[in-house]
């Protein structure tokens, strides 16, 4: 009897052991098949061509080109290592084919947030915002308190002497909201800055001279060290 029960506890193990290995191979290839479908979804936008190939500068952010390690959240899932680069003139984020050599502007709508470097950019909803639709670099964020800076440029025509050429034009600008507000207000000087925050003016003129920090030199440093005092001080 006793020989009997072990060959059967021996074949209910190796028939164990054959389930797991097929539900293992099962899970691998439906894991294969949502990736593809994934990428497929990613990489379903149109082919990007380089414009102003022969103007002076460059139509990225911050004039880099693209970045091999960029984050993206599309729709609902995050891709992480993936190229990308923000053409600031397009206002469109672009990323390589990863079979084909092709550049793609991937479906703005489906773009929540994307990383390039240590910069992080949301689109923002002017439905929702106030704001122009389009990409905008957090500058900070909080229950209480957010800050974003908008990049855009355009190409000109320039003349010097008998020469000509094209250069990108940048413009910036940046917005605050405080908890209160109903709207995003844009900040254009320190002054500005400051009055946002009238009762805690003095300090914050001290926190700033301590820290050698202007709007006018530095002013992402300047917001953002701005908005986290404030914060702490809340």
């Amino acid at each position: 009897m006793f020989p009997f029960f072990a060959m059967y506890r021996t074949i209910i193990f190796a028939a164990f052991l054959l389930w797991c290995v097929r539900l293992q191979a099962q899970s691998s290839v439906e894991e294969t098949l949502y990736t593809i479908r994934l990428n497929d979804q990613l990489y379903n936008g149109r082919e990007y061509v380089f414009q102003f190939q022969n103007a002076v500068g460059s139509q990225g952010y911050g004039d880099l080109g693209f970045v091999d390690n960029g984050t993206i959240l599309f729709g609902n899932v995050i891709f992480r290592n993936v190229p990308l680069m923000y053409d600031i003139v397009a206002d469109e984020v672009i990323t390589r084919h990863p079979d084909r050599l092709m550049n793609l502007v991937l479906v703005k709508q489906f773009i929540r947030h994307f990383t390039i470097g240590d910069n992080r950019f949301v689109y923002l909803d002017e439905n929702h915002t106030g704001l122009k639709s389009g990409f905008y670099h957090e500058i900070y964020y909080s229950n209480n308190l957010c800050s974003y800076e908008k990049r855009a440029k355009i190409v000109k025509d320039f003349a010097t002497g008998t020469t000509r050429e094209k250069r990108f034009v940048e413009s910036v600008y940046f917005y605050i909201k405080r908890k209160e507000d109903s709207d995003f207000i844009e900040v254009k000087s320190q002054n500005v800055l400051l009055n946002l925050f009238g009762e805690k003016k003095k300090e914050l003129r001290i926190l700033l001279r301590e820290n050698d920090l202007t709007f006018k030199q530095n002013p992402l440093k300047t917001i953002s060290t701005v908005l986290a005092y404030v914060d702490n001080a809340n």
